[in-house]
């Protein structure tokens, strides 16, 4: 997590508020660990498995609950600025096996869904 944290920091000149463990794994002193480096531990909403090698419309439909979820909420919630409260969409950029994946799927994904999301009222913010 340090050598991480490091590594981010230098790339970027700030210092990362946020740590997501490893595939989902927690232990009792990780909260210690990630708090003793100035960072808070995040989890996520929906994790639609788009490292499987899956076919386009198996992952769109996965991704799906987030539109459920849109279409529940009452018209009043949705036009608050900002919403408290909302889903976290775990992605990945590439693959735990082989580092460059082929991630054409997800973006396939992200192409179907985020102007539907939009229609729905949603925004895409950062965590913070």
């Amino acid at each position: 997590m340090l050598r991480c944290s490091e590594a981010i920091g230098q790339a970027t000149w700030d210092e990362p508020r946020w740590f997501r463990p490893p595939f989902g794994y927690r232990s009792p002193w990780l909260g210690e660990v990630a708090a003793a480096n100035r960072m808070r531990m995040v989890m996520w909403t929906l994790i639609p498995g788009d490292w499987r090698p899956k076919p386009t419309e198996w992952l769109i439909e996965r991704m799906k609950p987030i539109a459920v979820h849109a279409q529940s909420l009452p018209a009043k919630r949705k036009a608050l600025t900002p919403s408290p409260g909302g889903d976290i969409l775990c992605l990945h950029d590439g693959d735990y096996k082989h580092s460059g994946a082929d991630r054409t799927r997800t973006l396939a994904a992200l192409q179907y869904w985020l102007p539907r999301w939009r229609d729905l009222g949603l925004e895409f913010v950062t965590i913070s």
